[in-house]
């Protein structure tokens, strides 16, 4: 935007600077008059007036009279005379026009709330500008709000300004996500004079937003007033507004690919409903045949977004359908997890900066007798929701306890036992129609329980369910989240911009950095990473780690019973973390649940991290998977590490969060440098929240081959034939070091300990008749003896020079004394037939060949 002559000049086809912000144009001195007499209609002007005053004395008194006028009509003479005293006191005009419309800058004088009132030469022009602000709200797109009010008997569009607004630049619109967000809503309004003559519609608030503030050019209408075709069954603007001959196509043309374009659309189609498109209408005053073409082309251009690009037609659910949308889901999950140990959970996305994770869990617990929700609120809000809690009238709080109860085996079992419930945290509990809310208090005999920090578990009943009718419940569960919680949108998906505030945030939090660009979190995408769980995810960023050196992440089960394990993570959809197992009803521990509970890591599942480069600096040997009977490893596809909820640490701490250790953890990408220069640490721990799919493993791994073939049987004899899409042949391989693992993972056919074995049988096959040679000479009874070669020293016990007897001979090694020691035969020489001491000093005569 500019004031400069010139530019009103060239205005043939758009409004220009006659929008709503302010700019550096002085105050003109002496007030020009105010809304007295203005408003023709007394309860309108009321309506505008308290709203513009709201909170204060004046606003208070206007409330008052409005409840009179609105019983009486226009109100008594004596009222109409209040209401032009109290009009004169709100508002006061400090500027004339801005643009080619009619219009003016107003100002309270007490608030210095400041509000531009525009009149356009057909009323018809300021209801499609009010249309168009509605909808770009709607969709959560930055943009000037505005009403319509009559003044003297004329329409008008009243805005207020953005505060600290400053013009913007071409190059600043291409690089903002706030405008390139709003490119499919822009076409669907038509709004051809979006960027403006000289890019001067686009604003920059003092937010760092930046605004759409002169929107008159939407719908039917050019933006100096002339009517424009609106087709109802095409969009043209979806080309035409990225053509480079015009100022929206040098702003869009390079910005946006058709996957941004296409997923816009999908989310205009979601958040501007057939009745949404009836409400705004209504509300901007069209009725009967005004309003009808207008309905029909703006339904038939949604409908257009629908068929061009295919898209899913449901509508977003409203606030109080959510819960009993995600109870139908818990009983179509049932049948999924009849077999298992765990109840069935549905995530649902909520809130704006409330809520953790913005999401709540919905919990089958019916075997218990209630439906549990479960939330993190924020440490922020947790304490705040507290404190409402406690001065609740209707609410008193009472001690209790957060347990959770195991699921049973069968219907007939005990689930009331001590034995059969895990004793999480004390907490504070109160009741509201019969909905019973618990707030964690982080403690567990004296200590602190970090996963239980910001704990709220709401439990209803059965019999509630029963009794009340869907929409009920609904509301039931909103008002606890409105009137307990004091959390406004709690049920209500968060919006873009509250997305996109998560996503700077975990962005940060992630990679232990204070500032991001917008062209990353422009990447960022919200997936469901783990069956009802989503998080925000970087596509690709596992490249930029694994071009610090080749890796694999990966999981180690160890334990006799490891195979049912492992098959009951198949069947629960991945691995879990402690939290979401106990929670479930699953009480089976880890190797450190417990303690995993008080650090706060058992909100995660863990993994460790290797790499090829690391690998390199260890001792030889040092690089080997467990010997444990039965263990296995889960090899993870590299893709979990673009998930942005993880943190990491060097050496093992339990995933605690506690400070200072989780404030001078390592940032992912510095544990990598840190692994690679000074080698693979065994204790090494990323910590993933709550799961990871079993659609991301690529491969289990087992240390024998016998072991392998187990696990196919097991699976097979379950009737799964193959995982991920690979047969079960491939999915299961056998690997004996961590190096391996990094080829497995980096898709090499032949991981290296198998070319290492493969190597050993060659060794063996040409060694073979000198064993059998040995084995003869020890049976005649002849001794044959052993000096150690620069290889022997690999042991320790031995080295060059070290003479030994050979008291037995193995399939691929032998025996000596002194100390009984089994020795590949690589590492010594042999010798025959004559004792040490008689040795001659050159011994190459008696080496067997």
């Amino acid at each position: 935007m500019t004031e400069s002559k010139e530019i009103f000049e060239l205005e043939e086809e758009h409004d220009g600077p006659e929008d709503v912000a302010d700019f550096s144009f002085e105050k003109i001195e002496g007030k020009i008059g105010s809304l007295k007499g203005l408003i023709h209609n007394a309860i309108e002007k009321l309506q505008f007036l308290a709203d513009l005053s709201s909170g204060t004395e004046k606003g208070e008194s206007l409330k008052e009279i409005q409840k009179s006028v609105e019983k009486k009509g226009e109100g008594t003479e004596e009222e109409q005379e209040k209401i032009e005293e109290l009009a004169s006191l709100v508002l006061e005009k400090v500027s004339g026009q801005l643009g080619s419309n009619e219009g003016g800058w107003y100002e309270d004088p007490e608030t210095g709330g400041r509000y531009y009132v525009k009149f356009y030469q057909s009323p018809g022009q300021a209801r499609a500008e009010y249309i168009a602000n509605a909808v770009y709200h709607q969709l959560d797109i930055s943009a000037i709000s505005s009403r319509l009010i009559e003044i003297d008997g004329r329409l008008a569009i009243v805005s207020p300004e953005i505060k600290g607004a400053k013009p913007t630049t071409e190059e600043q619109q291409k690089k903002s996500t706030d405008v390139a967000e709003g490119f499919i809503a822009d076409a669907y309004l038509a709004n051809w004079d979006v960027i403006g003559l000289v890019n001067d519609n686009i604003v920059a608030g003092e937010d760092g937003r930046l605004y759409r503030v002169d929107n008159g050019g939407s719908l039917t209408y050019r933006a100096m007033g002339s009517v424009k075709d609106y087709a109802p069954d095409s969009i043209p603007e979806l080309e035409s507004m990225r053509s480079p001959e015009y100022t929206a196509g040098r702003v869009f043309g390079d910005s946006l690919t058709e996957a941004d374009i296409r997923r816009q659309a999908q989310y205009l189609v979601e958040k501007l409903t057939p009745q949404d498109i009836d409400r705004i209408i209504e509300e901007s005053g069209l009725m009967g045949d005004e309003a009808n073409p207008l309905r029909k082309a703006m339904l038939g251009r949604r409908q257009y977004l629908i068929d061009h690009f295919e898209l899913e037609k449901s509508a977003p659910q409203r606030s109080e359908e959510r819960i009993p949308i995600a109870i139908a889901e818990l009983e179509r999950q049932a049948r999924q997890f009849l077999e298992t140990e765990l109840r069935p959970r549905v995530g649902v996305l909520a809130d704006t900066d409330k809520i953790e994770n913005q999401q709540i869990d919905v919990v089958d617990a019916r075997d218990t007798g209630v439906i549990i929700i479960s939330l993190k609120l924020t440490s922020k809000w947790f304490e705040v929701a507290r404190e409402r809690l406690l001065v609740n009238p209707e609410c008193a709080g009472e001690e209790a306890t957060i347990a959770y109860t195991k699921k049973p085996k069968e219907e007939k079992d005990e689930r009331d036992l001590p034995s059969e419930r895990f004793y999480l945290s004390e907490a504070v509990e109160c009741t509201q129609q019969g909905v019973r809310v618990l707030f964690s208090s982080g403690i567990r005999g004296g200590e602190i329980v970090r996963s239980a920090i910001g704990l709220v578990q709401i439990e209803i009943p059965t019999s509630r369910e029963d009794q009340a009718s869907e929409k009920e419940l609904g509301r039931m569960v909103d008002k606890v989240f409105r009137e307990i919680l004091g959390v406004e949108g709690g049920l209500t998906p968060p919006d873009r911009e509250a997305e996109r505030a998560y996503k700077r945030a975990r962005y940060l939090w992630h990679h232990k950095i204070e500032n991001v660009d917008d062209k990353i979190l422009e990447r960022l995408e919200r997936q469901e990473v783990f069956p009802g769980y989503h998080t925000i995810v970087e596509p690709g960023k596992h490249r930029e780690y694994r071009e610090i050196s080749p890796l694999c992440i990966y999981h180690e089960i160890t334990g006799s019973d490891s195979l049912a394990i492992l098959l009951a993570i198949f069947k629960a959809g991945g691995l879990l973390s402690s939290h979401e197992r106990y929670r479930r009803g699953f009480h089976a521990n880890g190797l450190s649940s417990d303690t995993d509970f008080m650090t706060g890591g058992a909100d995660c599942v863990f993994t460790r991290i290797v790499t090829d480069e690391g690998l390199k600096l260890l001792p030889e040997g040092d690089s080997n998977l467990s010997n444990y009977p039965g263990a296995c490893t889960i090899v993870f596809r590299p893709r979990i590490l673009d998930r942005t909820d993880w943190y990491t640490y060097r050496h093992d701490q339990f995933g605690t969060v506690a400070s200072p250790e989780f404030e001078q953890r390592p940032s992912p990408s510095a544990l990598l440098r840190d692994e690679v220069e000074r080698g693979f640490s065994s204790g090494n721990e990323q910590m993933f929240r709550t799961g990871i799919s079993s659609e991301d493993f690529l491969a289990i791994v087992f240390i024998s081959e016998s072991d392998r073939e187990a696990a196919i049987r097991l699976f097979r004899a379950k009737g799964v034939e193959e995982i991920n899409g690979k047969p079960l042949e491939e999915f299961f391989a056998v690997a004996g070091t961590r190096g391996d693992l990094i080829d497995i993972s980096e898709g090499q056919s032949s991981p290296r300990s198998l070319e290492a074995k493969k190597r050993r049988e060659e060794e063996f096959e040409k060694t073979k008749a000198i064993r059998e040679k040995i084995a003869a000479a020890l049976e005649w009874g002849e001794d044959v003896y052993v000096i150690g070669n620069k290889k022997s020293s690999k042991y320790g016990i031995t080295g060059p020079g070290w003479i030994g007897k050979i008291t037995d001979v193995g399939d691929t090694d032998i025996c000596v004394s002194p100390g009984d020691y089994w020795v590949d035969l690589e590492c010594f020489d042999l010798y025959e037939g004559v004792p040490p001491k008689e040795w001659p000093s050159d011994l190459n005569n008696s080496i067997i060949d």
